[in-house]
């Protein structure tokens, strides 16, 4: 046999629909979880564990990297992981500065069918101008005057960056085949081709420090 309401049990639900809003339990407090908002419009499509697998492979390809710069440039590099965050294109993309010094990079996964498997990597200015000076000859200081890189600068770090981008098979190799190559240098980031503005993609971002010049590297890599 159903529950009789009491009296004052009536009262109080004809108070709450007439009112228009419903009394609910109160959640408890001092619980400790963290209530994070999750936008349905742009689901995210790598797992923790896919993104904490991404961390320790670059992870290990920031020690890597640093042994390589420290032996072209002949001074001290320390290259380190910050954080590998998902999000979208366009979210990365307009964080940019208009003029960057960006590779496009073919991953060129084995077996996989696409024409290209497009990475980016996005060279901080900082260290970009510290390594030339120093690969010309200089104590390797950044230039204070803010400008674009000439065409022979270009080369220079085209040079630097190939070896960059070869070393990343060294750390992918135990999870995926890939024969990665520098496609080009790109120093407008408006003009970037190839990935959609609103697709997934998963940013490791570096900290690089060169003597006392410090800078970032940014990976951008398509879901």
């Amino acid at each position: 046999m159903s529950e009789i309401l009491s009296q004052s049990q009536i009262d109080s639900l004809l108070s709450s629909l007439t009112s228009g809003v419903k009394e609910m339990d109160q959640p408890e407090q001092g619980t400790g979880k963290k209530i994070k908002d999750y936008d349905f419009r742009s689901p995210k499509l790598f797992t923790r564990e896919q993104l904490k697998l991404l961390y320790s492979i670059y992870e290990n390809y920031a020690r890597i990297l640093s042994s390589y710069i420290t032996g072209i440039l002949q001074t001290y590099t320390l290259v380190e992981i910050i954080e590998v965050e998902e999000q979208q294109y366009y979210e990365f993309n307009n964080a940019l500065p208009d003029s960057v010094l960006m590779g496009i990079i073919d991953f060129a996964v084995k077996e996989d069918h696409n024409e290209e498997d497009l990475v980016l990597l996005d060279f901080s200015e900082d260290i970009g101008f510290c390594s030339i000076d120093r690969l010309l000859g200089g104590s390797g200081k950044p230039l204070e005057v803010d400008r674009e890189y000439t065409e022979i600068e270009l080369g220079i770090l085209e040079h630097l960056l190939k070896g960059m981008v070869n070393l990343m098979k060294n750390v992918w190799f135990d999870y995926l085949e890939i024969a990665p190559r520098l496609l080009k240098l790109e120093t407008n980031a408006r003009i970037l081709q190839g990935i959609g503005a609103d697709e997934n993609v998963v940013i490791v971002v570096m900290n690089i420090l060169v003597n006392e010049t410090q800078g970032k590297l940014n990976i951008c890599i398509p879901a």
